[in-house]
């Protein structure tokens, strides 16, 4: 390896300096020790037609295809083509522990937002993506499996991987990967701790994260800070369709975990029986709600404002709640927006069923909010700081002060994992600071 980064050396230092000569590397070399079990092979990559392979790309692809466990992956840009987009989001749909930490404060502007971009397509296929919330991260690693890694010089964007000269290092069963791991383990903490530091000590936290990542819980828990409710998406309109369901009061009780959100697939709009589907809504809840007062779990529904869903509408989330004894509901003023009821009003209407309220706005778009979505009356609209929607959740907040009841107010981990400190949650947080 010593020898190779040598020879590396020397090809850029002879095209620099235009040396016509033979390359003569053998007197520079030194004994090589064949007996080792474990491998380190440098490697550079560049422009044709001085490297007429993508060294650094195949690396990396080589790297995921083969990945079983886990892939954490370092890099200050995200900027990347269909085929390493492909091999990424494979390893991540077959079940790979794919995270990829990015910087939360970029050094250029218009590249943090085409990495912004790959993130977000990243996300859809089950990709963590962690900003680095301290500020800029420029290390470029790869690990894999406790087995495999590359560290160099290589960025995970076109020009890195097609025009620069670069270098990296692919290393196996070397003492280094367990570091790196530690490392990453430490830098993925700084999201959570840089939450409790604000005031925020508990998470709302998708079930599904938790069987994807076997180690999330403990990883929150190490940075001193709690779950305070798991939030999952099924099917509640099929009948005896609850088995997930109970898994999760139980994961929940194993846990201590008291809440637990539940959302039902998006497709009311496709059932024929429509009477029937939501009979067997409640029935359902009924059956999850008995089993988590054993353990004295609440459970609640949230409104879900995509008009194919069953808990769309106010009429159908007020006869849900006033038919499952001991059901709840989290509310969330910008899917009521999106549902084309006035979130207000059905604040008023619902009070005494609330248990927690979303922190964040909803309003037309334009262009400015984030995870745009289309509304039942067909507007494009947008997810905005407290206040600069049209959701009324500051009237909320506010109504909630004139009453003397406060409620829950929470962040989605999903939403904050992955646009930490940006404006939406930034003012969440600073309301939630001011208030408390």
């Amino acid at each position: 390896s010593v020898n190779e980064l040598t020879r590396l050396f020397l090809i850029d230092y002879y095209l620099n300096n235009k040396v016509e000569k033979k390359l003569e590397f053998e007197k520079f070399y030194r004994d090589n020790d064949e007996n080792s079990k474990n491998f380190i092979i440098p490697f550079g990559d560049g422009p044709n037609p001085i490297y007429d392979k993508n060294v650094g790309k195949f690396a990396i692809m080589n790297l995921l295809n083969h990945a079983t466990k886990y892939v954490y992956i370092t890099t200050p840009y995200l900027i990347i083509d269909n085929e390493l987009m492909r091999s990424i989001e494979n390893a991540a749909l077959r079940g790979v522990d794919v995270r990829i930490v990015i910087p939360n404060i970029p050094d250029k502007k218009l590249v943090f937002e085409l990495t912004q971009s790959s993130a977000e397509t990243l996300m859809k296929s089950n990709v963590l993506i962690y900003k680095y919330t301290p500020g800029f991260v420029h290390a470029k690693t790869y690990i894999a499996d406790d087995k495999v890694g590359i560290v160099g010089t290589i960025n995970l964007d076109y020009r890195s991987l097609t025009h620069h000269f670069e270098n990296g290092v692919w290393f196996y069963n070397q003492e280094l990967i367990k570091i790196i791991k530690e490392d990453l383990k430490r830098t993925l903490n700084e999201t959570f701790k840089l939450l409790k530091n604000v005031g925020i000590t508990s998470l709302d936290v998708r079930y599904d994260r938790f069987f994807e990542n076997k180690s999330l819980y403990s990883e929150i828990l190490i940075a001193g800070m709690s779950v305070s409710s798991v939030f999952y998406v099924g099917d509640l309109g099929v009948s005896e369709n609850y088995a997930k369901e109970m898994e999760i009061v139980d994961f929940c009780a194993e846990h201590k975990i008291p809440y637990i959100m539940l959302l039902t697939k998006p497709k009311f709009d496709k059932v024929v029986d429509k009477d029937k589907y939501l009979s067997n809504v409640k029935q359902n809840l009924r059956r999850i709600v008995n089993y988590a007062n054993i353990y004295n779990i609440k459970v609640g529904i949230e409104n879900f404002g995509l008009q194919n869903s069953a808990f769309s509408s106010f009429k159908n989330v007020k006869n849900i709640l006033n038919s499952v004894r001991g059901l709840y509901l989290v509310f969330d003023s910008g899917n009521f927006f999106l549902a084309g009821e006035n979130p207000f009003v059905c604040y008023k209407e619902l009070e005494d069923k609330i248990s927690k309220v979303h922190l964040k706005d909803r309003g037309i778009s334009n262009g400015k909010g984030r995870n745009e979505q289309t509304s039942i009356s067909g507007e494009s609209t947008c997810v905005y700081p407290l206040g600069e929607g049209e959701s009324n959740v500051l009237d909320i907040l506010n109504q909630m002060k004139e009453s003397g009841v406060f409620f829950d107010c929470s962040l989605e981990f999903d939403f904050v994992a992955h646009d930490i400190f940006e404006d939406v949650e930034r003012s969440a947080i600073y309301y939630y600071s001011e208030e408390a």
